[in-house]
């Protein structure tokens, strides 16, 4: 397995060095603890599944200068929202270029993930935090109807419309995390 401050720089280095969003790097990991490439920590919050160890690895990355964050707010008044972007330092590359191929297969794979989920969604933040949902609602039951996603999204604030089940659906067996069975 992968560690989170390893796959952070994975993740950062397949989207060509930056990625705008703490949930899309919180998804993404999701993602990948869910095909085993590493711990699965992760516990329901109001963007979805979220991991205290993505977290705090994201902040211990940028105090060792390996990854740069960006801070972006809304210049709009009465529109108060901030965006957080990384950039993968030189000093985090050159981190990855020195330990290479001591991260095994599941870096590869975690990569082959991202770039898959970049030609998907382009990395947006609403469709990877739709699928993280779904995803960690039917992972206990994988016989679940769309009927039964909504309540339990429900159950824990997330509110999930059908478009989004759907596309959330089609992109985690895009990503082969579920598999769609036909009735």
């Amino acid at each position: 397995m992968i560690d989170y401050g390893d796959a952070i720089l994975t993740v950062l280095d397949s989207t060509g060095g930056k990625l705008v969003g703490r949930t899309a790097i919180q998804k993404l990991l999701y993602f990948a603890s869910q095909k085993g490439f590493l711990k699965d920590t992760y516990l329901p919050h109001y963007y979805g599944p979220y991991s205290l160890e993505t977290s705090d690895s994201l902040l211990e990355l940028c105090s060792l200068d390996f990854v740069d964050e960006e801070l972006e707010r809304s210049t709009t008044p009465g529109r108060d929202w901030r965006r957080y972007s990384y950039i993968l330092t030189k000093r985090g590359e050159e981190y990855l270029n020195f330990i290479g191929e001591g991260l095994g297969t599941e870096s590869t794979k975690l990569a082959k993930l991202v770039q898959k989920a970049s030609e998907l969604t382009k990395l947006e933040v609403e469709p990877l935090s739709c699928a993280a949902k779904v995803h960690y609602l039917v992972k206990t039951s994988p016989h679940v109807s769309e009927d039964s996603i909504r309540k339990l999204a429900g159950d824990f604030g997330w509110n999930l419309s059908k478009e989004q089940i759907n596309r959330a659906i089609a992109l985690l067996a895009e990503l082969k995390l579920v598999e769609v069975v036909q009735e």
